[in-house]
């Protein structure tokens, strides 16, 4: 029979001149879980202050009139300031001069092609009122838009859906 010899640190083993360690046996069964340990967050930093307040800006009427379709020649008047002109049909729409009707500074008109035909935008008196636009002073086609913008005396710029 195998004897049991004692190691100087107290444990004992098998002797293996007496006979030889046995097998290593089966992994014993996973433990249970430990408990999870205490979580928390810090106390939450006060608000700082209110920043400063912003510019308000200049309000704006926030309506469009729209006009009722014209058909024939027409020159800007007192009144279209801000309003949405249908035009039907192919004529022109016609800026006055300063001297006629003197619009703010700023003034916008929109002209909308409702129908088929071609309308154009221009000076009643070129060499007194300037108007530009790029490609042109036309709406493009039906259902296209341009707005008439006063930049300064008697010069206007076109804007939109244009063409030559």
């Amino acid at each position: 029979m195998a004897q049991l010899k004692a190691y100087n640190n107290g444990t004992s083993a098998w002797d293996p001149v007496l006979g030889g360690q046995g097998p290593i046996g089966p992994t014993g069964p996973t433990g249970s879980t430990g408990s999870t340990g205490p979580s928390g967050t810090g106390p939450t930093g006060s608000t700082g202050p209110t920043g400063p307040g912003g510019a308000t800006g200049p309000s704006g009427d926030s309506t469009l009139t729209v006009m009722t379709a014209k058909t024939s020649a027409y020159t800007l008047a007192s009144g279209d300031e801000g309003s949405l002109i249908q035009a039907n049909g192919t004529f022109t729409i016609s800026i006055p001069t300063d001297a006629s009707f003197n619009f703010a500074v700023g003034t916008q008109i929109s002209i909308l092609n409702i129908g088929s035909g071609v309308i154009t935008l221009a000076a009643v008196t070129p060499g007194t009122t300037t108007v530009n636009g790029t490609p042109g002073l036309k709406p493009r086609t039906q259902w296209s838009a341009a707005t008439a913008i006063k930049l300064s005396a008697n010069n206007w710029v076109i804007v939109g859906d244009l063409a030559a």
